[in-house]
Protein backbone atom coordinates (compact mmCIF):
# COMPACT_ATOMS: atom_id res chain seq x y z
CA UNK A 1 0.00 0.00 0.00
CA UNK A 2 1.65 3.33 -1.17
CA UNK A 3 1.80 6.23 1.63
CA UNK A 4 -0.05 8.98 0.22
CA UNK A 5 0.68 11.29 2.82
CA UNK A 6 4.57 11.16 1.90
CA UNK A 7 4.43 13.80 -0.51
CA UNK A 8 8.24 14.92 -0.76
CA UNK A 9 7.02 16.96 -4.21
CA UNK A 10 9.21 18.27 -6.54
CA UNK A 11 8.69 21.92 -9.05
CA UNK A 12 9.54 22.35 -11.89
CA UNK A 13 9.33 26.23 -13.39
CA UNK A 14 11.15 28.87 -14.76
CA UNK A 15 12.41 30.62 -11.95
CA UNK A 16 8.90 32.64 -11.39
CA UNK A 17 7.83 34.10 -7.90
CA UNK A 18 4.03 34.71 -6.93
CA UNK A 19 3.89 35.41 -2.98
CA UNK A 20 7.14 34.78 -2.49
CA UNK A 21 6.73 31.19 -3.17
CA UNK A 22 8.19 29.38 -6.54
CA UNK A 23 5.85 28.52 -9.34
CA UNK A 24 5.85 25.37 -11.94
CA UNK A 25 4.94 22.04 -12.17
CA UNK A 26 3.97 20.26 -9.27
CA UNK A 27 4.74 16.24 -9.30
CA UNK A 28 1.81 15.95 -6.70
CA UNK A 29 -0.20 18.56 -6.70
CA UNK A 30 -0.45 18.27 -11.19
CA UNK A 31 0.21 14.97 -11.41
CA UNK A 32 0.09 13.35 -8.09
CA UNK A 33 3.44 11.47 -8.01
CA UNK A 34 4.23 10.18 -4.63
CA UNK A 35 8.42 9.22 -4.47
CA UNK A 36 9.56 5.48 -4.01
CA UNK A 37 11.75 7.41 -1.72
CA UNK A 38 12.85 10.72 -0.32
CA UNK A 39 14.03 12.57 -3.35
CA UNK A 40 17.96 12.90 -2.71
CA UNK A 41 20.32 14.75 -5.08
CA UNK A 42 23.29 13.08 -5.88
CA UNK A 43 27.14 14.60 -5.06
CA UNK A 44 28.93 16.41 -8.01
CA UNK A 45 32.23 14.73 -9.20
CA UNK A 46 35.20 16.80 -8.50
CA UNK A 47 37.46 18.35 -11.38
CA UNK A 48 40.88 16.62 -10.64
CA UNK A 49 44.23 16.75 -12.26
CA UNK A 50 47.13 14.87 -11.63
CA UNK A 51 50.46 14.59 -13.16
CA UNK A 52 53.58 12.15 -12.97
CA UNK A 53 56.90 13.36 -13.02
CA UNK A 54 59.99 11.19 -13.35
CA UNK A 55 61.94 11.07 -10.40
CA UNK A 56 59.09 12.91 -8.38
CA UNK A 57 57.41 10.88 -5.58
CA UNK A 58 53.89 10.85 -5.53
CA UNK A 59 52.21 13.26 -8.35
CA UNK A 60 51.61 17.01 -8.68
CA UNK A 61 48.05 17.84 -8.11
CA UNK A 62 47.35 20.49 -10.84
CA UNK A 63 43.50 20.60 -9.79
CA UNK A 64 43.19 24.02 -8.46
CA UNK A 65 46.55 25.58 -10.87
CA UNK A 66 43.87 27.76 -12.53
CA UNK A 67 40.95 28.42 -9.68
CA UNK A 68 42.74 28.59 -6.86
CA UNK A 69 40.20 29.92 -4.38
CA UNK A 70 38.03 26.27 -4.66
CA UNK A 71 37.94 22.89 -6.49
CA UNK A 72 35.69 22.72 -9.98
CA UNK A 73 33.25 20.10 -9.90
CA UNK A 74 31.38 18.40 -12.57
CA UNK A 75 27.20 18.35 -13.14
CA UNK A 76 25.36 15.66 -10.89
CA UNK A 77 22.78 13.08 -12.82
CA UNK A 78 20.87 10.93 -11.06
CA UNK A 79 17.15 10.17 -11.02
CA UNK A 80 13.92 10.26 -8.95
CA UNK A 81 11.57 7.26 -9.34
CA UNK A 82 7.88 8.13 -8.81
CA UNK A 83 4.73 5.82 -7.95
CA UNK A 84 1.82 7.02 -9.90
CA UNK A 85 -1.77 5.73 -8.52
CA UNK A 86 -3.48 4.56 -11.70
CA UNK A 87 -7.10 4.98 -10.16
CA UNK A 88 -6.13 8.70 -10.08
CA UNK A 89 -5.74 9.01 -13.35
CA UNK A 90 -5.34 6.62 -16.49
CA UNK A 91 -1.63 5.84 -16.93
CA UNK A 92 -2.11 6.50 -20.92
CA UNK A 93 -3.46 10.38 -19.64
CA UNK A 94 -1.12 11.12 -17.12
CA UNK A 95 2.34 9.85 -19.07
CA UNK A 96 1.96 11.90 -22.11
CA UNK A 97 1.45 14.77 -19.75
CA UNK A 98 4.55 14.00 -17.75
CA UNK A 99 6.55 13.69 -20.93
CA UNK A 100 5.42 16.26 -22.57
CA UNK A 101 5.75 18.54 -19.95
CA UNK A 102 9.91 17.79 -18.77
CA UNK A 103 11.37 15.47 -21.41
CA UNK A 104 14.42 16.42 -22.51
CA UNK A 105 13.58 20.49 -21.05
CA UNK A 106 15.74 22.44 -19.17
CA UNK A 107 14.24 23.95 -16.23
CA UNK A 108 14.89 24.99 -12.37
CA UNK A 109 13.99 22.32 -9.67
CA UNK A 110 12.64 22.87 -5.68
CA UNK A 111 12.58 20.29 -3.57
CA UNK A 112 9.36 21.99 -1.88
CA UNK A 113 9.39 20.13 1.41
CA UNK A 114 12.89 19.58 1.38
CA UNK A 115 14.95 22.10 0.76
CA UNK A 116 12.41 24.90 -0.14
CA UNK A 117 14.73 27.91 0.11
CA UNK A 118 16.88 27.07 -2.86
CA UNK A 119 16.41 25.87 -6.48
CA UNK A 120 18.67 23.69 -9.18
CA UNK A 121 18.95 24.22 -12.51
CA UNK A 122 19.22 22.05 -15.66
CA UNK A 123 18.39 19.68 -17.89
CA UNK A 124 15.70 16.47 -17.06
CA UNK A 125 14.43 13.40 -18.83
CA UNK A 126 11.97 10.67 -18.47
CA UNK A 127 13.65 7.70 -18.48
CA UNK A 128 10.89 5.17 -18.51
CA UNK A 129 7.14 4.38 -17.49
CA UNK A 130 6.80 0.51 -15.69
CA UNK A 131 3.37 -1.06 -15.36
CA UNK A 132 2.86 -2.09 -11.71
CA UNK A 133 0.05 -4.64 -9.80
CA UNK A 134 -2.99 -3.11 -11.15
CA UNK A 135 -3.27 -0.17 -8.66
CA UNK A 136 0.04 1.25 -9.73
CA UNK A 137 2.74 1.95 -11.89
CA UNK A 138 6.23 3.74 -11.61
CA UNK A 139 7.90 6.17 -13.56
CA UNK A 140 11.63 7.78 -13.65
CA UNK A 141 12.86 10.94 -14.06
CA UNK A 142 16.41 11.89 -14.60
CA UNK A 143 18.51 15.15 -14.27
CA UNK A 144 21.55 16.14 -14.81
CA UNK A 145 21.96 19.86 -13.16
CA UNK A 146 24.31 22.14 -12.20
CA UNK A 147 26.15 21.35 -8.98
CA UNK A 148 25.44 24.32 -6.90
CA UNK A 149 21.89 24.70 -5.55
CA UNK A 150 20.80 29.16 -5.57
CA UNK A 151 18.96 31.14 -3.64
CA UNK A 152 15.22 31.53 -4.70
CA UNK A 153 15.37 34.89 -3.23
CA UNK A 154 17.94 37.38 -3.64
CA UNK A 155 18.88 39.61 -0.70
CA UNK A 156 17.24 42.44 -1.79
CA UNK A 157 14.00 40.11 -2.07
CA UNK A 158 13.26 40.51 1.76
CA UNK A 159 13.55 36.79 3.39
CA UNK A 160 10.53 35.04 5.13
CA UNK A 161 12.29 33.92 8.64
CA UNK A 162 11.12 30.43 9.84
CA UNK A 163 10.56 31.12 13.46
CA UNK A 164 11.61 27.00 14.11
CA UNK A 165 14.50 26.94 12.44
CA UNK A 166 17.07 30.10 12.48
CA UNK A 167 20.20 28.24 11.57
CA UNK A 168 19.38 28.15 8.02
CA UNK A 169 18.01 31.66 7.60
CA UNK A 170 19.68 35.30 6.82
CA UNK A 171 18.46 38.66 7.69
CA UNK A 172 20.26 41.22 5.86
CA UNK A 173 17.42 43.49 6.90
CA UNK A 174 19.51 45.24 9.77
CA UNK A 175 22.38 46.63 7.18
CA UNK A 176 19.87 48.66 4.99
CA UNK A 177 21.54 47.41 1.57
CA UNK A 178 18.79 48.85 -0.49
CA UNK A 179 20.61 51.96 0.19
CA UNK A 180 24.16 52.04 1.85
CA UNK A 181 25.45 55.35 2.12
CA UNK A 182 28.86 55.91 1.57
CA UNK A 183 30.91 58.99 2.94
CA UNK A 184 34.62 58.49 2.69
CA UNK A 185 35.93 54.85 3.34
CA UNK A 186 33.90 52.60 4.98
CA UNK A 187 33.49 48.28 4.70
CA UNK A 188 30.51 46.09 5.14
CA UNK A 189 31.26 42.19 5.88
CA UNK A 190 28.78 39.21 4.55
CA UNK A 191 28.21 36.22 4.32
CA UNK A 192 29.12 33.65 1.42
CA UNK A 193 27.28 29.91 1.88
CA UNK A 194 29.57 28.45 -0.50
CA UNK A 195 28.17 29.27 -4.00
CA UNK A 196 30.91 31.29 -6.03
CA UNK A 197 28.89 34.70 -6.81
CA UNK A 198 28.87 38.10 -7.57
CA UNK A 199 27.69 41.23 -6.05
CA UNK A 200 25.40 43.89 -8.17
CA UNK A 201 25.93 47.00 -7.02
CA UNK A 202 23.73 49.71 -8.05
CA UNK A 203 24.39 53.49 -8.29
CA UNK A 204 21.62 55.56 -6.17
CA UNK A 205 23.59 59.01 -6.23
CA UNK A 206 27.18 60.29 -6.25
CA UNK A 207 29.85 57.96 -6.99
CA UNK A 208 31.55 54.97 -5.42
CA UNK A 209 34.50 52.96 -5.61
CA UNK A 210 33.61 49.63 -4.79
CA UNK A 211 35.76 46.67 -3.99
CA UNK A 212 34.93 42.99 -3.43
CA UNK A 213 37.09 39.93 -4.22
CA UNK A 214 40.25 40.99 -5.16
CA UNK A 215 38.58 43.91 -7.95
CA UNK A 216 37.21 47.45 -8.15
CA UNK A 217 34.56 49.07 -9.92
CA UNK A 218 33.39 52.96 -10.23
CA UNK A 219 29.66 52.68 -9.61
CA UNK A 220 27.62 55.90 -10.74
CA UNK A 221 23.75 56.99 -9.90
CA UNK A 222 21.69 54.57 -12.03
CA UNK A 223 24.30 52.14 -13.03
CA UNK A 224 25.02 48.48 -11.84
CA UNK A 225 27.88 46.55 -12.14
CA UNK A 226 28.30 43.17 -10.96
CA UNK A 227 32.01 42.33 -9.21
CA UNK A 228 34.12 40.03 -7.86
CA UNK A 229 33.14 36.53 -6.39
CA UNK A 230 32.93 35.06 -3.50
CA UNK A 231 32.49 31.38 -1.83
CA UNK A 232 32.21 30.62 2.02
CA UNK A 233 33.16 32.37 4.94
CA UNK A 234 32.97 35.90 5.45
CA UNK A 235 33.70 38.38 2.75
CA UNK A 236 34.67 42.04 3.35
CA UNK A 237 33.13 44.74 0.87
CA UNK A 238 35.07 48.33 1.03
CA UNK A 239 33.87 51.04 -0.05
CA UNK A 240 35.25 54.84 -0.89
CA UNK A 241 33.87 57.75 -2.02
CA UNK A 242 30.53 59.67 -1.84
CA UNK A 243 27.27 59.06 -2.63
CA UNK A 244 24.26 56.01 -2.03
CA UNK A 245 24.70 52.20 -3.50
CA UNK A 246 22.32 49.28 -3.76
CA UNK A 247 24.38 45.78 -2.55
CA UNK A 248 22.91 43.00 -4.00
CA UNK A 249 23.58 39.09 -4.82
CA UNK A 250 21.74 35.53 -4.80
CA UNK A 251 23.54 32.74 -2.95
CA UNK A 252 24.15 29.48 -2.73
CA UNK A 253 25.60 26.02 -1.66
CA UNK A 254 27.11 23.25 -2.64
Amino acid sequence: MLRTNMKHSIKFGDGTLENGKFTGIDTYEDWHLIPSSRPNISMPGVETKFVTIPGMDGSLDLSQFIRKDRPAFGDRSGSFEFYVENDHEFWMTIYPKIVNALHGKRFKMVLNEDDPDYYWEGRFTVDRYESGDGNWSTVSISYAIAPYKRRIRKVSEKMIWDNFNFEKDYDYDPWNLDDVNVVGDGFLDIWGDGYPFQLEVTGLSGSVDVNFGGETKTVEAEATVKIGHAAYGSQRITFSGTGHVKVDWRGGSL
